[in-house]
């Protein structure tokens, strides 16, 4: 799969998400004011549920992105109205640039927790735009205020938004950086993180009108719902360094399977030599780099990792036979390939790059009069692995 194919299939969701937003977008406009009183506490559970799926599962980036929404829909929908003049045009601008920046800080930082030390300071960055604008405000500061509306530019295109042109820079810089994340480590959860930006940024631009804040601040809370479930679901069933389902994930998928299917057990020659000779950094990179093979092989075949430098593939409804030929091709294919690592990487003597040589076992065994249960047929394949090994290595037994 190419890389701009998976960052689509990743987007998919946030597109439809969007999409369905815009177009009921003039639906909200036509509501009568009464309705609103009503419809206009929507979204606050979404935001409670965001943010308790947060505190659960300890997703302190999302819980943040989570509380910068909710008080965006709080400042738009109560705040924002009761004020005029200078102060609401002040506090419009510092919160134009706060947004888009706040969403994007905590998008890049590490996770550091929500009530530790570390994580409750970060509770702090939400008072400097407030106090900015009573400070701005209080004291009059006409320049400081006039500043974040400064033009760069007198080009009639920046004149068809109500966003500062400071934070236009801003939100250029954040969605240039989110692209180049996505498309570097391509995920469910960053193609949420874009979502969530876009809808701050959709936000912004039709702030004047309430139907905005309902739904792109409402869009933005389902996504980072459904954020934090992916990776919920990610960290359950996802193997973190192969990126591969693991042991909890076959365990399920043997469940499913019908009265034919065969299995292969694959197993990395000598690993602990990796290790030992090269560092676990250099062990780490030939398991990536094994799983990536695994995971592409054909037949319809299904990659696990079990744990160490064990791998399963399952192959439903697939005779022993035909799969035992494509095990050959990928015990051949990846003994013939050089893994040029990382660490690995210097030149010798001769001024040459050293590669590294890597080789696999593989045991098959089907379903079968006798072996019927799945972990029976997991055992066979592992006896069949046992059998590989002892016959030299870097071969496939049946």
């Amino acid at each position: 799969m190419s890389i701009f194919l998976k960052v689509f299939t990743y987007l998919v969701p946030t597109i439809v998400l969007l999409s369905i937003t815009l177009l009921l977008r003039p639906v909200f406009s036509s509501i009568s004011a009464p309705q609103w009183q009503v419809i206009e506490w929507i979204p606050l559970p979404i935001f409670i549920a965001s943010m308790s799926l947060c505190v659960r599962f300890n997703r302190s980036r999302m819980f943040f992105m989570a509380l910068a929404v909710t008080i965006s829909y709080v400042y738009l929908q109560w705040v924002l109205p009761n004020l005029s003049g200078f102060t609401a045009r002040t506090s419009y601008g510092v919160f134009a640039i706060s947004l888009p920046a706040l969403l994007l800080f905590f998008i890049v930082i590490k996770e550091k927790g929500i009530f530790t030390l570390r994580g409750t300071t970060r509770f702090a960055l939400f008072l400097i735009p407030i106090v900015m604008v009573l400070v701005i405000s209080y004291f009059d500061l006409y320049k400081l205020g006039g500043l974040i509306f400064y033009q760069f530019t007198g080009n009639q295109f920046f004149t068809l938004t109500p966003v500062p042109q400071m934070a236009l820079v801003v939100i250029a810089v954040g969605g240039f950086l989110l692209n180049g994340y996505l498309f570097v480590n391509p995920s469910a959860q960053l193609a949420a993180f874009l979502g969530v930006f876009i809808s701050s940024v959709l936000l912004l631009h039709d702030y004047q009108h309430q139907a905005a804040a309902l739904l792109f601040c409402s869009t933005a809370g389902i996504l980072l719902v459904a954020a934090v479930i992916q990776e919920s679901y990610s960290m359950a069933y996802l193997d973190e360094l192969t990126g591969l389902p693991g042991r909890r994930a076959l365990n399920e998928e043997l469940q499913k399977l019908g009265n034919k299917y065969t299995l292969a057990m694959v197993d990395i020659d000598h690993f602990k030599k990796f290790n030992d000779t090269y560092g676990h950094g250099v062990g780490d990179q030939v398991l990536r780099k094994v799983a990536a093979q695994l995971a592409s092989v054909g037949m319809g075949g299904k990659a696990f990792r079990l744990g160490g430098e064990e791998f399963c593939l399952v192959f439903a409804s697939k005779p022993v036979g035909l799969v035992g030929e494509e095990m050959e091709k990928l015990c051949k294919s990846i003994a013939n390939s050089r893994f040029a690592l990382r660490r690995m990487e210097k030149a010798n003597k001769d001024g040459k790059k050293q590669r590294l040589f890597v080789t696999i076992s593989i045991g098959v065994a089907e379903r079968e009069e006798g072996v019927t249960k799945p972990w029976s047929v997991v055992k066979a394949a592992d006896q069949a692995l046992y059998r590989a090994k002892s016959r030299g290595r870097n071969r496939v037994s049946i």
